[in-house]
């Protein structure tokens, strides 16, 4: 009986043979995927999370020529004034005759400062209109309220420019308002306190009325 001879693929060469096949099979199913862009589409998306947390974890930024930028500073302060809350009567010292900034000769004028005491503007109290002495022997005005004033925003030494908030009889009552913006100040006046001379009249009984004056930095 004739003897049986191994099968090739069961030999040594036979081996060696298949394993090489099965090699180059990878390595080109390796070739057509990495052709497809499956490994480059990998890359990126390291690249991408590389990036995500890089922004994540914020490298410091750079001032010019390359050095390390410092913390931001702060904005512009905002102007700073020594009082912003004045009342009238009350604030203010007599004009007697003279000029107090801008207003002269008559009433009170109370002076806006900055911290260093440095004038940056007036109130005047009372500017008045349509006023009448009444046979009771006191003042009557058919309009009441103050002058303001303030350093020009655009021209230094410049003479202060002004403007009137003003409250009529008619027409107004306890707590109305008036705002107006003069150079780098906001002045709100409110009427505090005012009684109508006679029932139903359009004067104001000067001893009655009060004027509370805010002054804030204007925002430009």
């Amino acid at each position: 009986m004739a003897e049986d001879k191994p099968s090739f693929w069961s030999t040594f060469p036979g081996i060696l043979t298949a394993v090489g096949g099965v090699i180059g099979a990878i390595a080109a199913l390796l070739t057509a995927l990495h052709g497809m862009g499956l490994f480059a589409n990998s890359n990126v998306q390291n690249q991408n999370n590389q990036s995500y947390q890089q922004s994540q974890s914020g490298p410091a930024a750079s001032a010019p020529g390359g050095q390390p930028a410092g913390p931001a500073g702060p904005a512009n302060p905002q102007l700073a004034l020594s009082k912003q809350v004045f009342t009238f009567p009350g604030d203010g010292a007599s004009n007697n005759g003279n000029s107090i900034g801008p207003f002269c000769c008559t009433g009170v004028t109370a002076t806006v400062t900055k911290p260093d005491g440095t004038p940056i503007g007036y109130i005047y109290f009372p500017d008045i209109g349509d006023a009448v002495n009444t046979p009771g022997g006191f003042a009557a005005a058919g309009k009441v309220g103050v002058n303001v004033s303030a350093e020009s925003s655009d021209t230094p030494n410049a003479p202060q420019v002004q403007n009137e908030l003003a409250f009529d009889a008619a027409s107004s009552n306890v707590g109305a308002v008036r705002t107006a913006t003069v150079g780098p100040l906001t002045y709100t006046a409110t009427l505090r306190g005012a009684t109508l001379y006679l029932n139903g009249g359009s004067r104001f009984v000067m001893s009655s009325v009060a004027i509370e004056v805010d002054v804030q930095p204007a925002s430009h």
